[in-house]
């Protein structure tokens, strides 16, 4: 018991965390025999662009950062494109469970330890540590976003609101969703509109896409043409006109496909309330076995703490999960199912 002790005294949860995680991908990477489709395509990206140049990535793909990450390891470094890509994603995802320990320990003091298990036995965490994805970048940097906000909302100031601003942007270069954080932190501030200094910190946490969306207004002044097609695409996500367009096609296909004929009229309903169930039960398949307390009525409770203490977690999971769905990509459900 005294070892024990010991042992517990000398590693803390947050490190603790780290290391094990780095171990898990480790045991996942050495039983993968082929290369995901993703996989494949990043490193195809990345050799290319170290053949050619950096401008040919952009030519193979919409948004290349990581595999131009990858290439950049790879020139710096020495180390094969698919090593790098291995290292990169064991490391981002070490640091995320990390900082979800972090978040813990902060919520509920004494914590960490049973934090530390949670993280790296939870489906969300672990389902895909042997592939090679971007969304380990995304995941990683959201949550760094996360766990600094929750530090600015307490204490303010600019040099905390530009780091905050700083993880978004890095998250948003591996999957564009990350902006949404953005919304997240501002809905956190609104019940205090009345007062002063939240108007400040209002200011504070939306300098960057004030400055972006100035730099916009900027270019399409002076009459030069924005062609990002991801941005543009994304953008055009957030249109009503084009979000209305899209529902409606995806209500008519459904209805011809899946619908009998007299059930056709109640196609916007299925898909209106079927989307978010769909979400919620995606949600508790990440969690896995650790949904179950959510059925015990005295832990009910703990969401009202969650609320006032991790609010800008709730407001994250709301808006990026939703986002991602929209978007058909794996949910970002996966860094708050914890």
């Amino acid at each position: 018991m005294l070892d024990i002790a010991k042992a517990r005294a000398h590693v803390s949860p947050v490190p603790l965390a780290f290391v094990a995680s780095l171990v898990l991908s480790l045991i996942a990477v050495a039983g993968t025999v082929t290369l995901g489709k993703d996989a494949a395509h990043y490193l195809d990206v990345a050799r290319q662009a170290l053949d050619h140049g950096p401008a040919v990535a952009f030519q193979l793909f919409n948004w290349p950062w990581f595999p131009l990450l990858l290439a950049a390891t790879h020139a710096f470094l020495g180390v094969p494109l698919e090593l790098a890509a291995y290292l990169w994603c064991a490391l981002l995802m070490a640091g995320t469970c990390a900082l979800m320990v972090a978040i813990s320990q902060r919520l509920v003091v004494g914590s960490g330890y049973w934090a530390c298990l949670v993280v790296l036995s939870i489906p969300a965490c672990n389902h895909l540590r042997y592939d090679i994805i971007r969304e380990f970048g995304f995941w990683f940097f959201c949550t760094l976003a996360l766990w600094l906000a929750l530090d600015w909302l307490e204490r303010g100031g600019w040099r905390r609101a530009i780091a905050v601003q700083a993880a978004i942007a890095a998250a948003a270069l591996f999957r564009l969703e990350a902006v949404f954080l953005f919304a997240a932190l501002t809905l956190c501030l609104l019940p205090e509109y009345r007062v002063r200094r939240t108007w400040l910190k209002l200011l504070q946490i939306n300098a960057l896409p004030l400055l972006g969306l100035l730099a916009v207004l900027v270019l399409l002044v002076t009459g030069q043409e924005f062609a990002q097609p991801r941005v543009l695409h994304f953008l055009s996500l957030l249109d009503p006109r084009n979000f209305v367009a899209r529902f409606e096609l995806l209500v008519g296909d459904f209805a011809h496909a899946a619908l009998q004929k007299n059930a056709a009229d109640e196609a916007r309903l299925i898909i209106l309330f079927g989307l978010p169930l769909t979400l919620l039960s995606k949600f508790l398949m990440l969690c896995g076995p650790l949904a179950l307390p959510l059925l015990y009525r005295g832990s009910w409770p703990a969401f009202g703490d969650y609320w006032r203490k991790l609010r800008p977690l709730a407001w994250a999971w709301f808006f990026i999960s939703r986002s991602c769905c929209c978007s058909s990509s794996r949910s970002a459900s996966s860094i708050l199912a914890t």
